[in-house]
């Protein structure tokens, strides 16, 4: 419930310096998240931007702005690159279309793209990834999935075995891209926004995260995870274990936004949590605004070719 708690805390600060407006939103949203959240307990389903669960408005009026003059961005698949962006989305939440095509403008060509689908979300993605020629797959049976289901596939050799590509960026429908400058944190094993401990002890949250494959691979190999675990706490302190690569506090700090913001970072997670106040969230959505326009810019100069986001 620490969402709910975060943004009733929120709509406090605001009665206090008379914006009674503004917190009145904000106790309309926590109601939201309550009931949300309650119901999602119930089913035991997954708790991160379901159908109807409010976006920070920065992040909001960012994708439906860029998806106004995006909408038509396409992408391909290629086999000789070695990095690709995954998605695991059961939902067919409303913001799911302009993520994906947000997360691959700022990715490019040089990633692949593979996202895995329930039996509601697979046909709504075939809708808006008609003209991509990426890779679509359909979890048979599957409306949802669990919070322990989500785990229990992230957990298993057999997901990270099925992919080609050597750097793998998991990323979430209350994720974004900030910026296109991902080959910064290339040189890690495993990098997420910091979360429960911000610190150098900090866990690495896995809905925005840069992984590589073979390490992925050698955690469960060396380290199998016990019962009940969750995914990114059980691989970040199996890579640490093993010694691979994971950055110190700051730089993870760049590379996500979660609950600590030190300067403009590579993405975003937990869009809909105001984990982060919506003033950073302004900050961040004004450079992001600034970078897309840079990248059209680039593109017009270039010339009138489809392209597929930055090279």
């Amino acid at each position: 419930m620490v969402d709910v708690v975060r943004t009733l805390q929120l709509a406090e600060a605001k009665l206090r310096t008379g914006k009674a407006r503004e917190a009145a939103q904000l106790c309309g949203m926590a109601r939201v998240l309550r009931g949300r959240r309650r119901r999602d307990e119930r089913s035991g389903r997954r708790y991160n931007g379901a159908p109807g669960a409010p976006m920070m408005y920065p992040y909001a009026e960012f994708l439906i702005d860029f998806d106004r003059t995006h909408r038509g961005l396409t992408h391909r698949n290629a086999p000789e690159n070695r990095k690709a962006a995954i998605i695991i989305e059961t939902r067919p939440d409303y913001f799911l279309p302009m993520v994906v095509r947000e997360t691959m403008f700022f990715l490019g060509s040089r990633w692949n793209l593979h996202m895995f689908c329930g039996e509601h979300s697979y046909p709504y993605a075939q809708g808006f990834l008609r003209g991509w020629d990426v890779r679509l797959t359909k979890f048979p049976n599957f409306a949802g999935l669990t919070t322990a289901e989500y785990n229990g596939i992230l957990l298993s050799p057999a997901f990270w075995k099925q992919f080609s590509e050597e750097k793998l960026l998991v990323f979430q429908t209350d994720s974004l891209l900030s910026s296109p400058y991902v080959d910064r944190f290339l040189g890690f094993d495993f990098v997420g926004a910091p979360c429960q401990h911000l610190n150098e002890h900090y866990i690495a949250n896995g809905g925005l995260s840069l992984r590589t494959r073979s390490v992925m691979l050698e955690c469960l190999s060396r380290m199998p995870p016990r019962a009940g675990v969750q995914e990114d706490v059980y691989f970040t302190a199996a890579v640490r274990q093993m010694g691979a690569s994971m950055p110190d506090y700051p730089t993870a700090c760049r590379f996500a936004v979660e609950s600590a913001y030190i300067d403009h970072p590579f993405g975003v997670h937990a869009t809909d949590k105001v984990f982060h106040s919506p003033e950073v969230a302004g900050w961040i959505t004004t450079e992001m605004r600034r970078l897309v326009d840079l990248q059209d810019a680039a593109c017009a100069a270039i010339g009138p070719a489809p392209r597929q986001g930055p090279p």
